[in-house]
């Protein structure tokens, strides 16, 4: 019987390393992204997905219903990664964040839950680990939309717990794609333009870009894969976590404010 995958934001690295090793695997594949148009070439299907077009969703599902009716698995991808205090950045950047970190994976869900196969379907979203321990300074924007995105999936998951649906969540380090040296620039260009916090938001940078927290893309990809093949799930996964943050978040919150203060890289 064949399987059918769907993954968002499937028009990058790590999107492309996915589908090829689930390609591999026997499965077709969903590739789903708001700069594709909806193609068919053997077990890739391009589908064109714009979680902010509600009208695009719609299609989309019509367009993966002419092939199957039930998916084996929902795969998120989307994250917007930006640095600065939360006393200086603009609401946009905010407003960014919360929809490609929160609202995406909120607005796909909403469309294609009802797709996913009952008791061994599961939909997989990516939390970071910025969201599953203590939020560093300077890394609010970010971890602020995670951090929405970590709670929701825990309610998801409670929900859809009655029709059967698996929601799964992984908390994995900084995933070393092609955005990875333009999140190391953006941290130092949001340290330089700082009025009020240049010296102290460079402090910060080997808390928030932890290099021995980096996961290769074909790492997280074969750490993906595993999970869709598994038939029971955990409901939290962890790989390559920032052992400071996790560390950190073992104090009680007085401490945790202090250490944060006194931090240095």
């Amino acid at each position: 019987m064949d399987k059918y995958i769907l993954i968002t934001n499937a028009n990058s690295n790590l999107g492309n390393e996915i589908v090829k090793k689930l390609i591999a695997e026997n499965y077709i594949v969903f590739a789903g992204d708001a700069s594709y148009e909806n193609k068919e070439f053997g077990n890739l299907i391009y589908l064109h997905l714009d979680p902010k077009n509600k009208q695009s969703l719609s299609l989309a599902k019509k367009y993966i219903q002419r092939f199957t009716s039930k998916i084996n698995a929902v795969i998120h991808l989307g994250f917007y990664v930006s640095y600065a205090s939360l006393v200086e950045c603009e609401a946009e950047e905010l407003e960014k964040s919360f929809e490609k970190n929160f609202f995406s994976a909120f607005k796909i869900n909403q469309e294609f839950w009802d797709l996913v196969e009952l008791r061994t379907g599961k939909i997989i979203h990516n939390c970071s680990d910025v969201s599953a321990f203590e939020l560093a300074p300077f890394n609010g924007v970010y971890s602020l939309g995670k951090s929405l995105l970590n709670n929701y999936v825990d309610i998801l998951r409670r929900e859809l717990g009655f029709r059967g649906i698996n929601v799964v969540k992984i908390h994995a380090g900084i995933i070393k794609d092609e955005n990875f040296e333009e999140i190391r620039e953006s941290y130092y260009n949001a340290s330089e333009a700082s009025k009020y916090f240049y010296s102290e938001i460079s402090r910060f940078i080997d808390i928030n870009i932890d290099r021995e927290a980096l996961v290769e893309i074909d790492e997280y990809a074969d750490f993906v894969i595993q999970i869709v093949k598994q038939r029971r799930t955990k409901p939290v996964y962890y790989l390559k976590v920032n052992k400071q943050l996790k560390k950190i978040s073992k104090y009680p919150k007085n401490l945790v404010d202090r250490a944060f203060k006194n931090y240095n890289k």
